[in-house]
């Protein structure tokens, strides 16, 4: 009859429709083979639309509620949405579409029974969740969260949850953490000293292969020194070995593996070093890091001091001239230039000398100053 061509007419109308939109559909890479039919496309686009007009607030609830994931400080506005987005076109997937949708990313699934059928879809829904997981991995990476590392969404949550109360703490108590560790008192922002006390709960978290690997990434020893590495260069211009006394070896035994929290001080301790050296400090030739942590800690007392104050620690180092010719920032080049070549291993100082054509046939106490001059 009449109605029923009407009603055919208007289901060829609206397949006619949804065609001739599938070619933009397709560009936001929504194809309908994905999920079965035209209409099932629709419905997704049209979902994602009125997603679209959802504020921070509810989206965050979504991602708490429909989701059902924990509280996340580290989960911008913008990660979820695009987590809603990802997930309002998984849930909507064949089921084919979907275990392809796994094996592109990587994540395994041939644990779950899809039925003779094909059509499971408590499988489905475990599917979409290892996806959201995965989602969720690669967030946290991209964070520099280390996820795909830890491998344990509970642990990579306390790491966000410990790093969001450093990020609070208040400049004093982010310095006297700094000074507990046995660093020099420097004059760093609060935002670098954030940043290196979030390292802490992060390498805490990693497991110690992975931690051992940062370490030899950075020239951290895994063990602790024999006990003859330690050298002094003696005024006859000699190397001469000095036993490593228990202080050295932070309570442990030559030899023995250093425990998670050791390697994760030393790999600190590293990173500054890399810092200081950066700084002019040389931290990698002078080879002993206490005497660089003791240059650092005297070269900040030295930018609180005034010019004349600069200029009278210009004459009691026996620096060559009186300093009267030389600005502030000038002067304080030179004074560290002098500091760094006083606890120079003599070869790398009578390097220096070389590296300037200057005189290296002399004493050690005498080639600072020779280097000195050519500066």
């Amino acid at each position: 009859g009449d109605d029923d061509n009407e009603e055919a007419r208007r289901r060829l109308l609206r397949q006619l429709s949804l065609g001739q939109l599938s070619a933009s559909w397709e560009r936001r890479g929504l194809h309908w083979k994905l999920f079965g039919s035209l209409e099932a496309c629709a419905e997704v686009v049209e979902r994602l639309e009125r997603g679209q007009s959802w504020s921070d607030e509810e989206l965050a609830r979504w991602y708490v509620e429909d989701c059902a994931l924990p509280f996340d400080a580290s989960q911008s506005a913008d990660d979820n949405r695009r987590l809603f987005e990802q997930v309002t076109v998984w849930t909507s997937m064949l089921p084919k579409e979907l275990r392809a949708e796994c094996s592109s990313r990587g994540v395994f699934f041939r644990d779950l029974d899809f039925g003779s059928d094909d059509s499971s879809g408590s499988s489905s829904a475990s599917l979409v969740k290892r996806l959201v997981m995965d989602e969720k991995f690669r967030i946290w990476d991209a964070k520099g969260l280390r996820a795909s590392e830890i491998r344990d969404p509970e642990r990579i949550l306390n790491v966000i949850e410990q790093q969001e109360q450093i990020h609070h703490l208040p400049l004093a108590d982010l310095k006297a953490w700094y000074s507990s560790l046995g660093l020099p008192e420097e004059s760093l922002a609060r935002s670098d000293l954030i940043d290196l006390a979030k390292l802490l709960p992060l390498w805490e978290a990693l497991p110690l292969e992975h931690l051992q690997a940062e370490c030899r990434k950075w020239g951290v020893p895994l063990e602790t020194p024999t006990l003859e590495t330690s050298t002094e260069h003696g005024e006859d211009g000699k190397d001469h070995k000095e036993e490593l006394s228990a202080e050295h070896l932070d309570g442990h035994d030559a030899g023995e593996v250093k425990s998670q929290h050791t390697l994760m001080r030393d790999l600190l301790v590293q990173r500054r070093l890399k810092a200081w050296d950066e700084q002019g400090f040389q931290s990698f030739r002078v080879e002993n890091p206490e005497l660089v942590m003791q240059a650092v800690e005297q070269f900040e007392s030295l930018k609180a001091l005034d010019l004349t104050e600069l200029r009278q620690t210009w004459l009691e180092a026996c620096l060559p001239g009186t300093g009267l010719s030389l600005g502030r920032e000038e002067m304080l080049a030179c004074l560290k230039l002098a500091m760094v070549w006083e606890i120079l291993p003599f070869k790398e100082l009578r390097t220096e000398c070389e590296d300037r054509k200057l005189s290296s046939r002399t004493s050690p106490g005498t080639l600072g100053f020779w280097a000195f001059q050519g500066r």
